[in-house]
């Protein structure tokens, strides 16, 4: 991925291989000029980790998807943020893996976006039970804790992973293909963000007696 930066320069962000077969995730500045500025790594030299897509925000991060190998044989979906600021190098702010089902399957993040609360949005896909699945999370994005995760499959039967996604300013559209044994199919996903009101309601004396839209 390419993101651009405020003085005119472009932060080239992908899959680098360090050792044999083994891969990280390399940052790289490159001022106007296009001379190097500086350079980073995420993984070590015994790791399969990759980048699949990379943007920044409005609050002073880069955020990575990728996927990461797990201690169990299996692949995780990875989200990846760094803190920067300009002409000096990111500092690691905090890395999330979310694992299949079955942790010995692979799972795989193909885009990543923030929502209005400044939070990730990360989106891929999950194999369980023979098949993938399209998974969508929302995270923290001061601590990478997860919020939500939703997964959708058209059938039991079918292969369905999502390719981009995108905050519209009030929903969550996340956009992939669905095959089948005879047909593959785009798929379009919304998830609405309900708000919550904070009205609280008193009997006479002015007690609470409970919170508008509050589980009761």
């Amino acid at each position: 991925g390419i993101i651009r930066t405020d003085n005119g320069g472009i932060v080239v962000v992908g899959t680098a291989a360090t050792t044999g077969a083994y891969t990280n995730i390399k940052l790289v500045e490159y001022d106007s000029t296009f001379a190097e500025q500086w350079v980073t790594t995420y993984g070590d030299s015994g790791s399969y980790i990759t980048a699949t897509q990379a943007s920044d925000d409005d609050n002073g991060h880069y955020i990575i998807s990728g996927s990461a190998n797990n201690s169990s044989g299996g692949t995780d979906m990875l989200a990846v943020t760094y803190n920067h600021s300009h002409n000096s190098s990111p500092t690691l702010n905090w890395v999330q893996t979310i694992s299949a089902p079955n942790r010995t399957q692979p799972a795989s993040a193909t885009a990543i976006t923030t929502d209005d609360n400044g939070n990730i949005i990360l989106a891929g896909k999950a194999f369980n039970n023979g098949h993938w699945g399209m998974v969508t999370n929302e995270m923290d994005i001061n601590s990478g804790s997860l919020l939500w995760q939703k997964t959708y499959k058209r059938t039991n039967n079918t292969d369905d992973s999502a390719s981009a996604v995108v905050f519209d300013g009030t929903d969550i559209c996340v956009y992939g293909t669905s095959a089948g044994t005879t047909d593959t199919i785009y798929d379009v996903m919304k998830h609405e963000q309900l708000p919550i009101s904070q009205q609280v309601f008193q009997d006479s004396a002015g007690n609470h007696i409970y919170m508008h839209n509050q589980l009761i």
